[in-house]
């Protein structure tokens, strides 16, 4: 018998998560997807955040958060990426906390189902 891990993470993670990761921003008149946030990217995010990093690194940081097409690198100046960290890391953590609720009201359904 054959099953694909991939395909069972993102079963569970769709059931799980009945909030499914949806960003898009505007920068001038074009319209950008942010891709899912990785732990990894959740860490480097933390580096921003605490403006431990040289403005090119955090314009390198906040591009790879994006899908193709990319905002251009020139577009991201010092107030943008202010704007952008602020959008994402909220929109990260309004997400996990919906999730999270449903999460829970789940498990107290299963647990007064088994009573």
């Amino acid at each position: 018998m054959k099953f694909s891990i991939d395909e069972t993470v993102r079963q569970l993670t769709q059931d799980m998560m009945p909030d499914p990761w949806d960003l898009q921003l505007t920068i001038g008149e074009e319209d950008f997807r942010v891709r899912p946030l990785t732990p990894g990217d959740i860490a480097r995010l933390r580096q921003v955040e605490g403006g431990q990093l040289p403005e090119p690194d955090v314009r390198r940081i906040i591009l790879e958060l994006f899908e193709d097409p990319k905002p251009r690198e020139g577009e991201l100046t010092g107030d943008r990426l202010t704007a952008i960290l602020v959008r994402v890391v909220g929109y990260q953590q309004g997400r996990l906390s919906k999730n999270l609720q449903a999460v829970v009201a789940q498990t107290a359904a299963a647990a007064m189902a088994r009573r």
